[in-house]
C-alpha cells in the first residue's frame, strides 16, 4: 500500500508560545506519526511536548524497537512520562503515536486528550483513542498509556490535538475528510477552518493535525 499524508499546525499565539507539536518518521516498513500537546495552564507545556517527540525519535533509533507492535509504544510513553517528570523545566503533555505499516496495519498508544480516528469510506469515524486516560498526561508520573490496533487502514487517519478534537465532533471531521475527495492538503486546511469561530481571525486553541490516506497506486 502506498501512503500519502499532509500535516499542519496553527495557533492564535506567537510561535514561541505554541505548545502543539507533530512529527512524521519514515521507518522501514511504514511510517510513525506523533502528535503532542503541552498542557495549558501548566508551565513548561511546550518543553514537555518536545521531550515526548524526542523520546519517540530516540526509540526509533534503537535497533531493537518493534514499531508495529503496540506494546512498544506503551513502553515509550512510560519512559517519556518518567523523563518529563525528571526534567526541571518540562511540564505535562498529551501524546499520540500511530505506526502505519506498508500493508495498512495500524498500531499505537496514547494518553491525554489528543486523539486519533479513522474516517471510513462510508462516513463512520472509528475513534482509535476512545479508551485513553485523558487526565493522566505525560509528566505527571502517573501516565497510563493505552494501546490500540487495527488490522488495516480502512479510510483516512486523522491524528490531532484537542484544538481540533475538542471543538469538532467526529461527524464534522468525517464530513470535512469526505468533502475533500482525497485531497489531503485540503483536508488539513479545512479541518483548521472548521474550528475557527465565524467572524474571527483567531483560533480558540492551538491545532496540530496529521492526516494519512492511501496514495495513488
Amino acid at each position: 500500500m502506498t501512503l500519502a499524508m499532509a500535516t499542519t499546525t496553527a495557533s492564535f499565539r506567537p510561535d514561541s508560545l505554541v505548545e502543539d507539536r507533530l512529527a512524521v518518521h519514515h521507518v522501514r516498513g511504514g511510517i510513525v506519526v506523533v502528535v503532542a500537546d503541552g498542557a495549558g495552564g501548566v508551565s513548561g507545556g511546550g518543553e514537555a511536548a518536545e521531550v515526548a517527540l524526542h523520546q519517540v525519535g530516540a526509540a526509533l533509533a534503537q535497533p531493537g524497537l518493534e514499531p508495529f507492535v503496540s506494546g512498544s509504544w506503551v513502553e515509550v510513553h512510560r519512559e517519556a512520562d518518567r523523563e518529563i517528570e525528571r526534567d526541571g523545566v518540562a511540564g505535562e503533555t498529551t501524546c499520540v503515536v500511530v505506526a502505519i505499516s506498508d500493508d495498512g496495519q495500524l498500531v499505537g498508544a496514547s494518553c491525554g486528550d489528543s486523539g486519533a480516528l479513522v474516517v471510513e469510506r462510508g462516513g463512520a469515524a472509528d475513534d482509535l483513542t476512545r479508551d485513553q486516560h485523558r487526565k493522566r498526561r505525560l509528566g505527571t508520573g502517573r501516565a497510563v498509556p493505552v494501546a490500540f490496533e487495527r488490522a488495516t487502514l480502512r479510510g483516512t487517519l486523522v491524528v490531532a490535538t484537542d484544538g481540533l478534537l475538542a471543538y469538532a465532533r467526529p461527524s464534522v471531521v468525517a464530513e470535512v475528510v469526505l468533502g475533500a475527495q482525497g485531497d489531503l492538503e485540503e483536508v488539513v486546511r479545512a479541518l483548521v477552518e472548521c474550528v475557527r469561530p465565524p467572524g474571527r481571525g483567531e483560533l480558540i486553541d492551538d491545532v496540530a493535525v496529521v492526516v494519512v490516506g492511501r496514495g495513488a497506486p
